[in-house]
């Protein structure tokens, strides 16, 4: 028995929320910790989001038309995270803006994980079986594909 969406996608944000912490509690001095950290968070959250784009999303705006909005606002937070996220890839990591700039990143990312789970996770609890959700991770799976788990 695979695991259901829900379950995947809170994996991944509990991934992401550490690698923030941990990015966020290193100094200017450890930029070879930040590049590692940084990295691994790009890459996996990056394959996150256009697998939610692709597949999880669409399903929830075709399967409840009231999810309609809120779908729309997470697309909006995801292209606003990738932007912070660009800036912060193409600074040196021990720049003094770095760290301002990752803790606006930081809140901007959990507000988005805090409002998902709470709003669009509920539409699909309320729209899709048991059955469909885990077809739906299957398929996030695929879509993603494997994400680093260093820690």
């Amino acid at each position: 028995m695979g695991q259901d969406i829900l379950m995947m996608l809170r994996q991944d944000h509990e991934q992401f929320k550490h690698l923030l912490d941990q990015l966020k509690d290193s100094s200017s001095d450890e930029t070879d910790k930040r590049e590692e950290k940084f990295s691994e968070l790009l890459s996996g959250i990056d394959k996150h989001m256009k697998a939610e784009e692709q597949m999880f999303y669409p399903k929830l705006k075709s399967e409840r038309s009231s999810s309609e909005e809120d779908v729309s606002e997470g697309l909006e937070e995801h292209h606003m995270a990738r932007q912070a996220l660009k800036e912060l890839e193409g600074m040196d990591k021990g720049e003094e803006r770095w760290k301002p700039l990752l803790s606006v990143a930081k809140e901007m990312i959990e507000h988005h994980i805090a409002e998902e789970q709470a709003v669009l996770f509920e539409h699909a609890d309320k729209g899709f079986s048991d059955a469909e959700l885990e077809k739906m991770g299957e398929e996030f799976s695929k879509i993603r594909g494997p994400m680093s788990t260093s820690g």
